[in-house]
C-alpha cells in the first residue's frame, strides 16, 4: 500500500478516535485529529462552517509534506467540517473549490442507538476524555448523523452494538 490519506467520519461516540488511532498504528501511519491549529468554535460563533474550513486550508500544506514519507490517518475531515455546519450534502465540489486534498479512503463511522452512543461518552469521559454540550443534543446530532448519510464518497460502517473488534475488521475490510 502507497502513501494514502484515510479519514474517518462521524459524530462522538461512534468510535473515530479510537479506530483511527489503531488503524494509524496497523499502517504505520501519522494520526492527526482535526481542528488542527484552531481550537473547536464557542457556541456563540456564527460561522463555524468558515471558522473550520479555515483550519482545513491551513493544515494543507502539512498533509502533503507527512505524505511523502507517511500515510496519515485523519479523525474527522472536510465531511465532517460539512455535517455538522451546513445542510449541504454534496461534498465532492468542495475539494476542488477550496483546494484541499482528497482523501483517498473516507469512513464514516456511524450509530442508530443514542444510548449506546452516551454509554460510549460516559467511558471516555471517566477516562478523562471531554464531552460538550452538544454530544446530548440527541436530535441535532441525529440529523448530523443523516447529513453524513447523505453524502458520497464514503464507506460506511454500523458501530451500534459492535465491539470496536468486530468494527476493526469491518474497516480492513474496506481497506
Amino acid at each position: 500500500m502507497g502513501k494514502k490519506f484515510i479519514t474517518i467520519e462521524g459524530i462522538d461516540g461512534v468510535g473515530k478516535t479510537s479506530l483511527g488511532k489503531r488503524l494509524a498504528q496497523f499502517l504505520d501511519a501519522e494520526f492527526i485529529q482535526t481542528p488542527y491549529f484552531a481550537d473547536h468554535a464557542k457556541d456563540d460563533y456564527e460561522d463555524k462552517f468558515t471558522y473550520y474550513l479555515s483550519d482545513l486550508k491551513k493544515i494543507q500544506p502539512l498533509l502533503n509534506e507527512k505524505l511523502l514519507n507517511k500515510s496519515i490517518v485523519c479523525d474527522r475531515y472536510l465531511h465532517s467540517t460539512v455535517a455538522y455546519q451546513t445542510n449541504l450534502h454534496d461534498v465532492e465540489p468542495l475539494f476542488e473549490r477550496y483546494n484541499l486534498l482528497v482523501p483517498d479512503v473516507s469512513i464514516l463511522l456511524t450509530i442508530e442507538d443514542n444510548n449506546v452512543r452516551l454509554k460510549r461518552l460516559e467511558n471516555r469521559k471517566s477516562e478523562g476524555g471531554i464531552i460538550t454540550d452538544l454530544d446530548y443534543e440527541s436530535e441535532k446530532l441525529k440529523n448530523i448523523n443523516e447529513r453524513f448519510k447523505r453524502m458520497s464518497g464514503l464507506y460506511t460502517i454500523d458501530t451500534t452494538n459492535k465491539d470496536i473488534e468486530t468494527v476493526w475488521q469491518e474497516m480492513q475490510v474496506i481497506l
